[in-house]
């Protein structure tokens, strides 16, 4: 009987997904489906989970090509048989005893998310199915209790654990309700405080069972990040986070919020007038989302008074704010 769904995008990206495969079919906890869904891979690639597909009939294939990872997850969910659903990226691996450990704690504390830590390798370290790492049974591991409100908190204190999908198993009756929006970058950041705010219960298990694999592109990689476009995206998602806390009175999580959003806010403003100067269309957008939340944010007392300043010039006119930066970097060249 399936109980769990694994979805799986499978992207144009070459390497890894051997590794991936061979993570999800050896896990200890067998009552699975892993759906996968091709997103504009190479033929090798599909010719690889083809492959996989023809030895283990748990392996479902969508009939059909979907352009872009939110939508064919939303797919995933759609297609699924399990009563809970889990994700994996095609670059990662999972623990052996990852989804049985996750399942049993949401059992075990009526959860309806589970959530495990994450260890970040190297891309080009063999760390296969075989390896001690993968194999080793985790026999203690300690696990936190929460509410949905300690686990919002959690999404300002920690990196990424409460924010992705691929650590965690979600009761489908609850991801259901909060499909992923089209053509973005960081679709998790729009349903990560929609999932755990609905939550009663959430499940923290302290162990390291996913394995996120460092490659060009990705986060934690010494290659640059490449700016483009679709990550302003990610403002909006900030911003109805930050709307979310204040309409259901949550005004420690709505601080939080701002602060997270301010500081997002200006990275991505200043930095794309190099990177992409041809943006200033996104920058309008996300600068009328900052004028809107910046009465809150001068009003913020856990926000530095520094930093207020600098958001009261720039509100005033960011061309201000970027002169008076010119001048400042002349006067410590000529010190």
């Amino acid at each position: 009987m399936v109980k769990i769904s694994i979805i799986l995008p499978i992207t144009s990206k070459e390497g890894g997904i051997v590794n991936c495969l061979r993570s999800i079919l050896n896990q200890s906890f067998q009552e699975f489906e892993l759906i996968l869904i091709n997103t504009g891979a190479s033929k090798k690639i599909i010719k690889e989970a083809h492959e996989f597909k023809k030895k283990d009939n748990r392996i479902k294939f969508l009939n059909e090509t979907i352009s872009d990872i939110p939508s064919a997850k939303n797919a995933g969910i759609v297609h699924a048989q399990g009563d809970y659903i889990g994700f994996i990226d095609i670059h990662d691996m999972m623990h052996s005893n990852m989804l049985e450990i996750l399942y049993s704690e949401m059992l075990l504390n009526k959860a309806d998310i589970s959530i495990c830590d994450f260890k970040p390798i190297e891309e080009g370290v063999y760390l296969s199915h075989e390896s001690e790492v993968l194999k080793n049974k985790v026999a203690i591991h300690e696990a936190k209790i929460l509410n949905n409100q300690e686990a919002l908190r959690y999404l300002y204190s920690t990196d990424r654990t409460f924010t992705m999908n691929w650590n965690k198993l979600y009761k489908k009756e609850l991801i259901a309700q909060y499909p992923f929006p089209k053509d973005t970058l960081d679709e998790e950041e729009f349903t990560a405080h929609q999932l755990l705010f609905q939550s009663t219960t959430v499940v923290y298990i302290k162990a390291d069972l996913y394995f996120y694999v460092i490659v060009p592109g990705r986060k934690g990689s010494i290659t640059p990040i490449t700016m483009t476009k679709q990550m302003f995206k990610k403002m909006k998602a900030l911003y109805e986070r930050v709307n979310l806390f204040h309409s259901n009175n949550l005004p420690e999580l709505e601080k939080l919020a701002l602060r997270h959003f301010s500081e997002h806010f200006f990275w991505y403003y200043i930095e794309s007038q190099k990177a992409l100067p041809d943006a200033s269309r996104e920058r309008k957008e996300i600068f009328k989302l900052f004028k809107k939340l910046y009465p809150k944010i001068i009003m913020n007392k856990s926000e530095n008074i520094k930093k207020k300043i600098v958001y009261s010039v720039f509100i005033v006119s960011p061309n201000l704010y970027n002169q008076l930066t010119v001048n400042l970097e002349r006067r410590k060249e000529g010190a």
